[in-house]
C-alpha cells in the first residue's frame, strides 16, 4: 500500500461487490470499525469508484528523494531481518525491553541461539546521552537512522561498544541504532 516508500495518498477500504445486501454489509462493517478507532473524518465509500480510483499508488515516487531513500531503509531492514538471525525470531521469551521514560528512549534487546541484537530508540527532538544496560561484549553498529544515507544530518552513536553490563551511549534526535554482538577473536 506504498508504507515502504511513504505514499502519501489515503489507502482507504474499498470492495466491488454485486450484491446490495453484501455492499450494505461492508458499509454498515466499516462503519462499527471506525466508529470504534473513534474515527472523526467522513468515511470513503467502499463501494464508490472513486474511492478506488483515489487510492492509486504513484509508484514513480519510489526513485524520487525522500521517498526513495525510505524504501532503501525498508530494504536494509529486511536485509538485517534475514542477515540477524535474532531479528527473525519472534519468541517473545527471546525479547527484553526498557524504558527510559524521563528520556522518551526504548532499548529493545532480541536474541537467538547464534545471534544477539538491540536496538535503541530516541523518541524526542534532543540528541541523548544514557547509560544502558547491555551484556557483557563488543557490539557492532549495523544501522543508524542518523547517517547521511538515510537522511540524517549525522550519527551520534559509536560504531562499535565494549559492555563490561553497560554503556554509555549517544542517540541522535527521533534516531534508531541497531547493534549485533561481534563474537570474540580466536
Amino acid at each position: 500500500m506504498g508504507e515502504e516508500y511513504g505514499e502519501p495518498v489515503p489507502f482507504p477500504y474499498f470492495v466491488s461487490h454485486d450484491d446490495p445486501a453484501l455492499v450494505e454489509s461492508v458499509r454498515t462493517g466499516r462503519r462499527t470499525q471506525l466508529t470504534k478507532l473513534r474515527w472523526s473524518g467522513d468515511m470513503a465509500e467502499p463501494q464508490e469508484d472513486g474511492t478506488f480510483s483515489r487510492s492509486i499508488l504513484n509508484w514513480k515516487l519510489r526513485t524520487e528523494g525522500h521517498h526513495r531513500l525510505l524504501l532503501n531503509f525498508y530494504q536494509e531492514l529486511l536485509r538485517l531481518r534475514r542477515d540477524l538471525p535474532a531479528l527473525g525470531r519472534l519468541d517473545k521469551d527471546a525479547l527484553e525491553a526498557v524504558e527510559f521514560v524521563d528520556s522518551n528512549a526504548i532499548l529493545v534487546r532480541r536474541w537467538s541461539a547464534s545471534s544477539h541484537i538491540f536496538t535503541m530508540f530516541n523518541f524526542d527532538q534532543r540528541p541523548r546521552q544514557l547509560t544502558v544496560p547491555i551484556p557483557v561484549g563488543r557490539w557492532q553498529m549495523k544501522l543508524d537512522s542518523a547517517e547521511p544515507r538515510w537522511g540524517g544530518g549525522a550519527s551520534q552513536a559509536s560504531d562499535l561498544l565494549v559492555s563490561q553490563g553497560e554503556v554509555q551511549m549517544s542517540l541522535s534526535p527521533w534516531g534508531v541504532v541497531l547493534y549485533a554482538q561481534t563474537l570474540p577473536e580466536k
